[in-house]
């Protein structure tokens, strides 16, 4: 394989990546505008209830969907940040680990976002 195929098939890699993002993002915009329409059409007006499907429900299940994207573009988000940083040389051992706490909860993301050491990435 020559090195003009080996960029051909990193660059269409990339552009893979970019599309798992953006389906993530308008996925989750798309669950959020349905989840705004059903409460906004069902708004003065009586929720109805057939017994196992309520109006409850499915908002939880809109509102969950809507989540599980953003999270979903968030992670994939910093991997990629975190492919960046460390393939462009070398990194101490802590910026690993400081990153890969940001992809774990607020106090990781808070840590990095206002960690000097690693905003100089």
């Amino acid at each position: 394989m020559g090195s003009n195929e080996r960029g051909e098939l990193r660059r269409r890699g990339r552009m893979n990546d970019v599309w798992i993002l953006l389906v993530s993002a308008l996925s989750a915009l798309t669950f959020l505008g349905a989840m705004v329409g059903l409460l906004a059409a069902f708004d003065g007006k009586p929720i109805f209830d057939s017994g196992a499907i309520t109006l409850n429900t499915v908002v939880a299940i809109l509102s969950t969907f809507s989540k599980a994207a953003i999270i979903s573009a968030v992670s994939f988000a910093i991997s990629q940040a975190k492919w960046v940083v460390f393939s462009s040389g070398r990194r101490r051992l802590l910026d690993f680990d400081r990153i890969d706490a940001a992809s774990q909860g607020p106090l990781g993301s808070l840590n990095l976002l206002f960690n000097s050491q690693v905003r100089d990435m």
